[in-house]
């Protein structure tokens, strides 16, 4: 995921009523943008008593909407606070349609704009503003389209295509759009993992239509009457860039392990580290905690080794790691993602016998992955050579018997040893003698 970024987004998940601390990491290094320094300029939660479809927390109120939203109640929050979301209603073709003033506060370079959505339909606007701005579903698939100045008087419009699926879960997700007109760059995240990035032009503002913005625009939420719309906001993106640089990230893959290594430096409000691993470079799951060390030097380098203790599918080609950063605020920050393929172990051969124990005689299974000439030696357990033979198996499966008449023991051991004459690769087995 090169030139990427990662993100934990403030949103209220309705699931767990929890914040969480905003913190956006690009791949040059670590810096941290506390959009609490950035401008607000609309807030909706929708929640609380008297909460109404039109009413903003922060910002101005909404001019119109349509008759059949209303604030339905999805839980409380820790103080016993109502947590409401907007629901569009039990008749079809109803949008939401929630209509901000046409201001000229909204005519603004840089925008972060992120909103918790339950999907109940296959197309809707988060957040629009005629031709110039989209930011929603179509088809299932999420999507943005923004206007740029374009150095020369006129207007780049930039269309993402199809970004992701979005979940058809019925759970809130939260979706958020980052423009910087500083750095020209662009992102999209879902629950705070990135999805898309747009490298744009240095200095390029966000050109906007003069139409009044729309909230929910296309959201019917399919008439089933329940809160789709939830925690709508918008504000002028001007970063405070914490110092906080990581200097690399990398990985090797060793015989029997993965070696990984990185170097941060300005580390000292940090906690801890994460070694974060995933086999479809979506769910990642932690396998190492790493304490920072915090020392007063210019970067401080960390080194892990990782083995593999678990049994790996098959159909796994790759595995992917990155590095979750946690201060002693609770700031979490990402790494990029680091790829290694993972090489497809070799199928051992695989020999059984039955019966054992045995009188007269043994069926030797073969499960051989390449076909060969082998030989074979059955032993007492005294060390005594009993029978030999040879064989040459095809690969795949096929049988041998062997007979025991030679042994004149009973209820001891005896041993069975088949070596491939190319390689020399030795399987050992043992038969109990039973009484004829």
């Amino acid at each position: 995921m090169s030139g990427n970024i990662r993100l934990t987004v403030t949103f209220r998940r309705h699931d767990q009523y929890s914040m969480k601390k905003v913190l956006v990491l690009f791949t040059s290094g670590f810096l941290l943008f506390n959009p609490l320094s950035s401008q607000v300029i609309s807030r909706f939660t929708w929640d609380g008593p008297g909460a109404t479809p039109l009413r903003a927390d922060v910002g101005p109120n909404a001019t119109t909407v349509n008759s059949s939203t209303v604030v339905t109640v999805i839980g409380t929050t820790a103080g016993g606070l109502s947590n409401g979301a907007l629901n569009a209603g039990s008749v079809a073709h109803r949008d939401i349609n929630l209509t901000l003033p046409n201001s000229s506060i909204f005519n603004i370079p840089s925008i972060d704009v992120w909103v918790d959505f339950r999907r109940e339909e296959t197309g809707a606007s988060f957040y629009t503003r005629g031709s110039s701005f989209d930011f929603g579903l179509n088809g299932s698939q999420l999507f943005i389209t923004f206007s740029v100045d374009n150095g020369s008087g006129g207007t780049t419009v930039v269309n993402s295509g199809p970004i992701y699926t979005i979940p058809d879960d019925h759970i809130f997700h939260n979706y958020r759009f980052l423009y910087d007109d500083a750095t020209g760059r662009g992102y999209v995240w879902v629950d705070g993992i990135t999805r898309y990035t747009y490298n744009g032009t240095p200095g390029r503002s966000l050109v906007w239509s003069n139409v009044s913005p729309v909230v929910g625009g296309l959201m019917d939420g399919t008439a089933r009457n329940v809160g789709v719309l939830d925690n709508f906001e918008l504000r002028l993106f001007s970063p405070s860039v914490l110092p906080l640089t990581l200097g690399s990230f990398g990985t090797q893959k060793k015989a029997d392990h993965v070696l990984l290594s990185w170097s941060i430096s300005n580390e000292s409000n940090l906690s801890h580290f994460v070694v974060e691993r995933s086999f479809d470079g979506i769910n990642f799951e932690p396998v190492h905690i790493v304490t920072a060390k915090r020392a007063p030097i210019a970067a401080n380098l960390y080194e892990l080794a990782h083995f593999e203790t678990q049994n790996i599918s098959e159909q796994v080609s790759k595995v992917s790691y990155r590095i979750r950063i946690v201060d002693h605020d609770g700031n979490i920050v990402y790494s990029e993602v680091r790829v290694l393929p993972i090489e497809k172990r070799e199928q051992k051969n695989k020999f059984s016998i039955y019966p054992n124990p045995a009188s007269t005689f043994v069926n030797l299974v073969c499960q051989v992955r390449n076909a060969g000439s082998y030989s074979w030696i059955l032993y007492s357990q005294e060390g005594h050579k009993i029978n030999t033979g040879s064989l040459f198996l095809e690969e795949g499966r096929s049988h041998l018997r062997i007979g025991l008449s030679n042994t004149k023991t009973s209820n001891t051991p005896l041993i069975l040893i088949l070596q491939n004459k190319q390689t020399k690769e030795r399987s050992i087995l043992r038969v109990l003698r039973a009484e004829q």
